[in-house]
């Protein structure tokens, strides 16, 4: 019979090896899905979820429903961009400029806006909690 000590080291072991297989590792997006993207601006409703956009021109892209957790468009122009019901949790958007863009029903949670332009950008119901957006832009912005 197992030594209490024992019977607690499995028990340890046992748990780190479940939230392993839950938890995963980081994964990047769907690679055929960030080609698409690259290609043609368009990805609705896909994986891209920790894919990286640096300072990009991607002015009038389709990224509506597309997940993007942890997804990068530091410096980006995401101008008249359609993101509306985007999953954009822990997404870094610092100093991207998304004027007039559509991020109505995006969940923007612990994003990084810092010094994002927002000017005329629609975030209707858009989920903003924890998300930094100091020094943002948000000038005609509508924020109901």
């Amino acid at each position: 019979m197992p030594t209490a000590p024992r019977k607690l080291r499995t028990l340890i072991a046992g748990l780190g090896l479940t939230l392993a297989a839950v938890c995963g590792p980081a994964v990047a997006g769907d690679p055929a899905a960030v080609k698409k993207f690259q290609e043609t601006r368009a990805c609705v409703q896909c994986d891209l979820r920790y894919e990286s956009f640096p300072a990009q021109d991607l002015s009038g892209a389709d990224l509506t429903g597309a997940f993007l957790f942890g997804a990068g468009f530091a410096g980006s122009s995401l101008v008249n961009a359609r993101m509306e019901s985007a999953i954009m949790i822990h997404a870094n958007l610092k100093l991207s400029d998304l004027s007039h863009a559509n991020l109505a029903k995006a969940n923007l949670e612990e994003a990084d806006m810092y010094g994002a332009t927002l000017r005329g950008a629609n975030l209707t119901f858009a989920k903003l909690d924890g998300a930094n957006l100091e020094a943002a832009e948000i000038t005609d912005a509508v924020l109901v």
